[in-house]
């Protein structure tokens, strides 16, 4: 009879995590590469990636994760990582899918992903975020700002060496959206990743092209888009009028 200790269980399950991890990502990639199109043919073309990833699989298996991690009383910080990756993959597949969302909600989903990220990154980055919003009552397109965030977390983590610097911030001011990220970045002769960062450089490309596709045609002279690429650093400054 095999003894399986506490520590062991809890590392089980931090890898069938991280596994699920893997597949949101996998899938959120694949989405940004049609989500700027607003034809019959993108319908179609999301609901096969939908169908690919079997997103109630994933559902159940994070619900049977989270309810054997609160009987066995392991890490509550664990437990809460896997309720908040689970929120975030139903609001993609779910919630993202609408016109607009409660801009409230967008922040959550986006504190949440940015927890998920820290610990993924645990010891290598350091999250300056903050957020102000004055009127709740807004709605915003789902999903436009986290592509900006997770650009910046790819970014930061290809970086050797610790404790590396994100700043994030969210503010609201008359109904307009003010949206600020910077993070490091490595030059290609920095260091042996150069090849990593390439392969990760054009797939981030696709995401930030798409987010300004969507930018156009959601919220055309609503908005304000200025990316910044200066010294060791990448920065993109946001704003859109929401009413």
């Amino acid at each position: 009879m095999f003894c399986i200790t506490r520590r062991g269980v809890e590392t089980f399950y931090l890898i069938v995590f991280f596994t699920l991890f893997f597949l949101f990502e996998r899938f959120t990639a694949q989405e940004k590469e049609i989500e700027a199109a607003k034809t019959a043919q993108y319908q179609s073309e999301l609901k096969s990636l939908k169908a690919q990833i079997h997103p109630h699989f994933i559902f159940n298996t994070l619900n049977a994760i989270y309810s054997h991690a609160i009987v066995e009383n392991l890490d509550s910080k664990f437990s809460n990582l896997i309720f908040q990756f689970s929120d975030i993959l139903k609001y993609v597949v779910y919630e993202g899918q609408v016109k607009e969302v409660a801009l409230s909600r967008e922040l959550e989903i986006i504190e949440s992903y940015i927890t998920l990220q820290s610990f993924r990154h645990e010891e290598h980055v350091i999250v300056q975020y903050t957020s102000e919003i004055t009127n709740n009552r807004l709605y915003i397109a789902p999903l436009l700002l986290i592509t900006f965030i997770e650009n910046a977390f790819k970014h930061t983590g290809n970086l050797t060496g610790e404790q590396h610097p994100i700043t994030i911030e969210i503010r609201e001011h008359s109904n307009v959206l003010h949206f600020y990220c910077k993070n490091p970045y490595a030059s290609k002769n920095d260091d042996i990743l150069s090849s990593i960062r390439e392969t990760e450089s054009s797939e981030n490309g696709i995401g930030l092209e798409n987010t300004k596709k969507r930018l156009d045609i959601l919220y055309p002279e609503k908005h304000h888009l200025h990316i910044t690429k200066e010294a060791s650093f990448f920065s993109v400054r946001l704003q859109i009028h929401l009413l």
